[in-house]
């Protein structure tokens, strides 16, 4: 899901639970430090409920009045698609806040592919659920529409997560800063390099206010990369918004290339069929590093000191997202609607620190068993032992 960048935003608050804790600081990218309110310290807190914040009308009262606020209260947390790769994550990160607030009832359905009316479909089953708050994984604002003005005209309160929809009917979001994931990666450059001196770079600047700021980013850091040369660079703007053509095109060029970059995660997670056995004929060796850290590209990284075929992911725990959707709902039932943006931080994933990134990110979403996309030794059995 395409994430929105928050970085000037003077009301948001960074959300890092305790799951996220404990990684490198110097992979840490896109958030800042939480404002630290004190509201839920008199409003939860006894209940267990760590990072929450409500406003400053929540002072005078009791942990038991603000607890009947949202005592029984449905919360449903409908995902992109049953095969998203960030949504057991997230579905995971949701269970684990309701868990720490028994108190809530929290579903959460995916639609089981990307219609509009799976998607509308999967909206109906959830308003019978009478919610007090429905949040949307957005992945393609327009897809989304319908459903939010069928929520709305329920009276539903929105809690929006992935890309910002701009509707005022929307209490709050959460999402990551993707720009600042960008310039993580491209501050990177020589350190994931590993001796390569040179590298091409697919983006998607001119596709969108977001896609520029990614690539303005990345840039910013790059060029004082100095021992690292772009050969050359393209964007899917150029392509028709495909950029599949503009690697292929770049790699025929440069064949013997040892990095490529790109913007857009969806060359790895959605490539067209057949597409990368094609490339891979043309250019066998390159490497990538790309913005997105789900565990299906997991394996690409390959082991520490071994020939994988990405060098670096950049990403979020997934966990993190879902954990902070929960939240900002419970926090607009207690605030009457009103919510702040949340951030989840990206990280830096290399072969070297997947290990530790894994087992935060299973933390994060409830113990999700991920040990199945981690990298295997040669010859070693498959998930399912054969």
């Amino acid at each position: 899901m395409g994430l929105r960048d928050y970085s000037l935003t003077t009301m948001t608050l960074s959300i890092i639970p305790s799951s996220a804790r404990g990684g490198e600081g110097a992979n840490a990218g896109g958030g800042g430090r939480a404002l630290g309110r004190p509201r839920l310290g008199l409003a939860l807190a006894c209940l267990g409920i760590l990072g929450t914040t409500v406003g400053c009308e929540q002072d005078a009262r009791s942990v038991g009045e603000a607890a009947q606020d949202v005592r029984g209260a449905v919360i449903v947390v409908i995902g992109p698609s049953e095969t998203d790769p960030q949504w057991p994550g997230i579905r995971g990160g949701a269970q684990r806040y309701a868990a720490r607030l028994p108190i809530l009832r929290v579903h959460c359905p995916a639609p089981p592919d990307t219609t509009p009316a799976a998607l509308l479909a999967t909206v109906e089953q959830a308003l019978e659920l009478k919610p007090g708050v429905i949040c949307l994984c957005v992945d393609e604002p327009p897809r989304w529409q319908p459903a939010v003005d069928r929520i709305a005209r329920e009276r539903v309160l929105i809690v929006t997560v992935g890309q910002e929809l701009n509707d005022p009917r929307v209490a709050a979001h959460v999402g990551t800063d993707l720009p600042a994931a960008a310039e993580l990666l491209g501050d990177n450059l020589e350190r994931i390099a590993a001796g390569r001196q040179s590298y091409l770079l697919v983006h998607a600047a001119g596709t969108g206010t977001l896609a520029t700021r990614c690539y303005q980013r990345f840039m910013e850091k790059a060029h004082r990369q100095f021992d690292m040369k772009l050969l050359a660079e393209g964007s899917a703007a150029d392509a028709g918004g495909q950029g599949d053509r503009v690697l292929t095109d770049l790699l025929k060029r440069y064949p013997r290339v040892g990095l490529v970059i790109t913007l857009d995660a969806n060359l790895w997670l959605r490539p067209p069929a057949g597409w990368e056995h094609d490339v891979r004929e043309v250019s066998p060796d390159f490497r990538f590093a790309t913005l997105s850290a789900v565990p299906v590209l997991w394996s690409r990284l390959g082991r520490p000191g071994g020939d994988g075929q990405a060098v670096a992911l950049v990403g979020p725990l997934d966990g993190d997202i879902g954990y902070a959707a929960v939240e900002a709902a419970t926090d607009a039932l207690l605030r009457h609607g009103q919510g702040a943006p949340r951030i989840i931080p990206s990280e830096l994933v290399t072969p070297a620190t997947l290990a530790d990134f894994a087992r935060r990110y299973s933390e994060a979403a409830s113990g999700l068993d991920v040990s199945a996309f981690l990298p295997r030794d040669p010859g070693a059995p498959g998930p399912t032992g054969g």
